[in-house]
């Protein structure tokens, strides 16, 4: 329920715990929710890798993209913004392709290296 405040969602625990009784506004932010769950289900059954990420921001992105941005990397610049202004900017939408290729290739390393539980906790911060 918390990731999809990122989004803009509003939904809380009581409200649904209570889904029978929301509107037809709130059931949109229900289904956001639901595409959540199955995209957190899809990665614990799949291996972690680029293609399955694709996949799962393609699961949880239904509700909230267009069809064509669905399961593929922004195309256009984003930041944060605040009362002030921007607060902070992404990574430039042109080096994101790369970056993504050469974070799962670390995972990938990583994935097939036998360590010790120190270095793993290390690892997984």
């Amino acid at each position: 329920m918390f990731s999809s405040k990122i989004e803009g969602n509003t939904l809380d625990l009581n409200s649904l715990m209570n889904k029978g009784a929301l509107s037809k506004g709130k059931k949109k932010e229900l289904e956001e929710i639901d595409d959540l769950v199955l995209g957190y289900k899809f990665a614990q059954s799949h291996n972690l890798n680029e293609r399955n990420l694709l996949i799962i921001h393609r699961i949880i992105s239904k509700k909230i993209l267009s069809k064509n941005r669905q399961g593929t990397y922004r195309k256009e610049p984003v930041g944060v913004f605040g009362s002030g202004g921007l607060e902070y900017m992404a990574l430039e939408n042109h080096l994101i392709k790369n970056e993504m290729s050469l974070f799962f290739s670390e995972i990938e390393k990583l994935l097939n290296k036998k360590m010790g539980n120190d270095e793993v906790f290390f690892w997984s911060l």
